[in-house]
């Protein structure tokens, strides 16, 4: 039985083009065969953040900036904005309990103390700022 085929968004395709592809075709090939397998029907960027390498490849100008940014940098950052989402979600719907909010992630408790100490701290550096 053969899938449908995979509908890939607008910036994921973005992201494949400002690839420079060290590994040419076949790199391209794997890539997209493993995001295939991996995820359901449509590819995001997110989706592909492991199979693009250290990042030293990619140069991808974001919207209303010359400055270039890294795949892995770009998408370190969107995993970030969604940790801090989910955190921040998960402790309001737990009523600030922190093991709650723990298992409502289903992450362990330290796992969550450790980001949520680190969201704290970007806080605070950016209100120093």
């Amino acid at each position: 039985m053969l899938r449908p085929p995979v509908e890939i968004e607008p910036a994921a395709l973005d992201l494949l083009c400002a690839y420079r592809w060290p590994g040419n075709v076949r790199e391209l090939r794997n890539v997209m065969r493993r995001a295939a397998l991996t995820w359901s029907d449509r590819i995001a960027p997110r989706d592909l953040a492991d199979s693009l390498g250290d990042g030293e490849s990619v140069a991808a100008a974001p919207q209303g900036s010359d400055r270039c940014i890294s795949l892995p940098q770009r998408i370190r950052s969107e995993v970030h904005a969604i940790e801090r989402d989910s955190i921040e979600l998960a402790l309001k719907q737990a009523m600030g309990n922190k093991a709650k909010a723990a298992r409502l992630l289903g992450i362990d408790y330290k796992t969550y103390r450790t980001k949520l100490k680190k969201l704290e701290k970007k806080i605070e550096a950016a209100a120093d700022e």
